[in-house]
Order: C-alpha cells, then structure tokens, then sequence
C-alpha cells in the first residue's frame, strides 16, 4: 500500500505544484522543448531531466501521440518534426528507474508562426520603386501577423491574442498588452541597429511564438531629377552622375531619400547648391538649380555641381551630392 500511494504522489507531482509553507517543490521530472516556439515542420527536440532519480540508468520510452517511437535506457532526447498549423501533437515520456520507480512526463506541441511587417516614416519621391528606409532618428511602424490555427481550421484574430514587444531585450510593458499587434519604434540617433522581439499567446496560453527582426538604419540620399517645362518632374528616371545638359536651360530637381516624412512636409530639408566650388542661391528650400549655357552649344564645358542636404531636426539626417555637368557638345571626328 505504501508503495502504491508513492507512485501515485510521483506521478501527480508532474501535473500540480506541492505547496508547503516554506517554498514549492519543482517537479522531480521536468520536459525542455526546443525551440521552445516551434513552428510547422520545424525539427523539434525534447530534453529530459530530473533531480530525483538518474535518467542515464533508467529506461525511458518516448510516445507520440499514443504510440511509442523510442525507447531505451539513458534515451534522454527525443526528435521529431512539428505537424501542420492547427495540428497537436502529445508527447509522453515513461521513465523507469533502476530502483523501479516511474516517473512520467508530458508535453504538447501546437505549432504556430508570426510574420512582421515594418514601415519606416521616411521620404521617397513619386513613382519610386524601393522601400522606404529606416534612417537615424526616423520612426518605423511594426506590425505582428500571428498564424494561429485551431484544430477545426479556425484561425485566432489579433484582438484574441496577447502580444509583449521587447526593444533591444527590454520589454517594452506600455506598448505590450491584449490585441496590440502593432508597434512603433523611434531609430536611435546613431547608426547602431535595433533588435525588436514580439511574443504572441492565446488567452488560456495553449498557443505561443516568438519571432525577432533587426532594423538596420540607413544613410540618407539625394537623387536628382529633370523638370521638364510642360511634363514636370520626370520621376520615372532618377538622373546619374554625369548630366548631359542637351537644351539651353534645364531646371534639376534634388528629392531627400529617407529623410523623415513629417519633416520633409514642413519644410524642414535645406539644399545648399555649389557650382565648381561657389554657393548658388536661392535653391535652399525649394531644392531646385536652374542651369543655362551661355555662347554657342559647340562650345563643350564640364562643371561640378555640389548639393548638401540636411534635416534640420534631425542631424544625422543629412547627405552630399556631386555631379558633373557637360554643357554643350563635342565635335566628334
């Protein structure tokens, strides 16, 4: 009889905490799942261990979802690959010691997944094909998307889910909570990346996934385009760095890439123009050069146009241009 109540305190002592008045006991078996988030297909390994009894003498069986696929003595880790989302996979662990004791272990496996979404607030000129970047000081919007299936097929919205964001592993408890799927981050002022980390659990806690991303800040850019007197801007070609001026005057237009958007709408980006070395003004908020040739186009001349660009809110937000200009043409033989 006394052997029997023993096992029967073994046993439940995996499922329910013993409290005493001191302190609480840890169970005498304990299951570590790694990665502790597995997503669907993703190799998953079980780890055994004990503080009561030496799993490196005992039996130990492995059951997957009622059928046994290892057992053996000191088999401490067992592998296996996550089903699909909405799927539940249970895994048991048998021990037997040498003294005879059995210990039992369990744990179930509901693969999930979080994919992210990032915007940064910064400036890309009409018709752009790229991303707007992250540059210092710029703030990027992050968005969670979580794939939790339940094993009917239903999928768990956002505003079910509980989501903590950590910034650079400190979590960030005001922005964390119930529902809240999106986040947003201020770059550092400096170029050092940001590490943002999110996990995402159902209510009962059935269902969790972590993910993390790193957001790299970018350098500020100038592209330089031609405004054409009846066409405008001509942002579906961004002009290179040699600039054949081909009409007696030509109107260039500079664009800040990744400067912050708000700044850019108030006005804030200055333009300092530079013609082989000599300040040209009146192009500092407007960001436009108008240039004419003067004599005869046969006559062929190379300049230097210099443009600095700075965010006045934001100092790390600044960039420099050269270009070269050739007015007129040479005589070809």
């Amino acid at each position: 009889m006394s052997k029997l109540v023993t096992t029967l305190f073994i046993s439940l002592s995996l499922l329910f905490p013993l409290w005493t008045s001191a302190q609480t006991i840890a169970p005498v078996l304990q299951v570590a799942v790694s990665p502790t988030t597995p997503g669907p297909g993703q190799e998953v390994t079980l780890s055994l261990s004990s503080s009561a009894a030496d799993l490196n003498r005992s039996t130990i069986s492995w059951t997957q979802s009622g059928r046994v696929v290892s057992s053996g003595r000191g088999v401490k880790t067992f592998r296996f690959s996550a089903g699909p989302l909405g799927s539940a996979t249970t895994i048991t662990a048998l021990v037997r010691t040498i003294d005879g004791k059995q210990l039992r272990g369990e744990t179930v496996i509901r693969p999930a997944e979080v994919d992210f979404l990032w915007e940064a607030d910064t400036y890309t000129p009409p018709f752009y094909r790229g991303k707007a970047l992250a540059s210092p000081g710029s703030t990027v919007r992050v968005t969670a998307v979580p794939h939790f299936v339940l094993g009917n097929g239903t999928r768990l919205a956002s505003s079910e889910l509980v989501f903590t964001w950590s910034k650079d592993r400190t979590v960030l408890g005001n922005l964390s909570g119930y529902g809240r799927d999106v986040v947003e981050l201020t770059m550092p002022s400096g170029f050092r990346p940001v590490d943002v980390m999110v996990e995402v659990s159902s209510l009962q806690n059935s269902f969790s996934v972590k993910k993390e991303m790193r957001l790299v800040p970018h350098d500020s850019r100038v592209l330089l385009y031609e405004r054409h007197p009846l066409l405008g801007v001509l942002y579906n070609k961004a002009l290179p760095g040699v600039i054949d001026l081909e009409t007696e005057e030509t109107t260039l237009r500079a664009e800040p890439l990744y400067f912050s958007l708000n700044d850019v709408r108030l006005g804030k980006i200055s333009f300092v123009w530079s013609l082989n070395g000599r300040m040209v003004p009146g192009g500092e908020r407007s960001g436009e050069i108008t240039l004419r040739q003067e004599g005869s186009q046969q006559s062929a001349s190379v300049a230097q146009i210099s443009l600095v660009v700075e965010n006045a809110a934001r100092a790390l937000q600044a960039t420099t241009a050269e270009f070269l200009v050739n007015f007129g043409s040479e005589e070809k033989i």
